[in-house]
């Protein structure tokens, strides 16, 4: 489940909890945070043989770099997914369209994304894009729980803290994920 926060001073922390249900087995288990990330999130749409050019600036220190698209609206569509880093490597991802191309402890500097309509039978398309870089310099979710046994349909509270430590570039948002992990 996702939830929005609203953060009003940079440093100081917002309480967030979240509701676990497990509906398979038996585990152990328990919540983890981690950085924030910086994300992109969009709906655009592009022609058959059309080109979509974003770019987006990964500073030094950054963890993660997670480039993704999908969900076209023409189910038929063919969608490719390019990332040119700040030195002119590319990297491409597979053959459809739901693809993705991450980077991990990416170089700093300006990433090139491209998307191309390699076949859009319907002649546009819609689609989900989503790029997202982590940063120690943005800020932390941390989530202080431990190990505990979640039997098959229990539920369990999870809480922790996101403290962000500066607001989110022009038109991204700020992204924390906690991960509910076994041993």
């Amino acid at each position: 489940t996702s939830q929005e926060v609203a953060t009003a001073t940079a440093g100081v922390g917002t309480s967030v909890t979240w509701n676990v249900r497990n509906d398979f087995g038996a585990v152990t288990a328990a919540g983890q945070g981690g950085t924030l990330g910086s994300a992109l999130a969009d709906r655009p749409s592009i022609t058959n043989e059309g080109v979509l050019t974003r770019t987006v600036a990964v500073p030094a220190g950054a963890t993660r770099l997670d480039v993704s698209i999908g969900g076209t609206s023409d189910t038929g569509a063919d969608l490719d997914l390019y990332v040119t880093g700040p030195s002119g490597e590319k990297q491409s991802a597979d053959g459809d369209s739901e693809e993705a191309v991450s980077y991990t402890n990416p170089t700093a500097g300006i990433y090139t994304i491209t998307v191309e309509g390699y076949a859009v039978p319907a002649g546009t398309t819609t689609f989900n894009y989503l790029d997202v870089f982590t940063s120690p310099g943005l800020g932390t979710l941390e989530v202080n729980d431990t190990s505990a046994v979640l039997l098959a349909g229990a539920t369990r509270t999870v809480t922790g803290t996101l403290t962000a430590r500066t607001a989110a570039a022009q038109g991204r948002k700020l992204f924390g994920q906690m991960r509910f992990v076994s041993d």
